[in-house]
């Protein structure tokens, strides 16, 4: 009887161990993604037009861009299919948004992520997209926006 109820007791210390995991990660999953910040000091317009320079930088193509009035762009990286799982494929996706800072100059909002797609051959177009929260990508972006912004007179 005694090991019977330390055997219950065990269990439930294990399923409330894994919990925590799983309590962060519905939130994660549902937060509202952050969105890195840079500040330059130039107008929207030049700001959106060395954002747009920058992705070409790392190889991203613009899908879609409102313009520098809109201040909106998107873009999506190369496709990078996987050679240990085939049908397995990764891609990441970029939003931008480029508005006047308040502190004078342009803020730019930037938010890469992740889309995962398991097996597109079954499931064309159903990627699961993760935010990429910590990411060296993101310094590498600003310091291509810097370069751009420096090589314009």
């Amino acid at each position: 009887m005694k090991s019977l109820s330390l055997f219950f007791l065990g269990a439930l210390l294990l399923t409330l161990t894994g919990c925590d995991t799983v309590r962060t990660k519905v939130q994660t999953r549902f937060a509202e993604p952050v969105y890195q910040v840079k500040v330059v000091d130039v107008d929207p317009r030049k700001a959106y037009d060395a954002a747009k320079a920058a992705l070409a930088k790392i190889s991203f193509t613009v899908e879609r861009g409102g313009g520098p009035a809109q201040g909106k762009l998107t873009a999506i990286g190369r496709l990078h299919p996987s050679t240990s799982a085939p049908g397995t494929a990764r891609q990441l996706l970029f939003k931008a948004k480029i508005a006047p800072a308040l502190e004078g100059g342009s803020k730019i909002e930037v938010l890469f992520s992740e889309m995962v797609e398991d097996d597109f051959n079954k499931r064309p177009g159903q990627g699961e997209v993760t935010p990429l929260h910590d990411s060296s990508i993101y310094e590498v972006y600003f310091r291509y926006i810097d370069e751009v912004l420096a090589a314009k007179p």
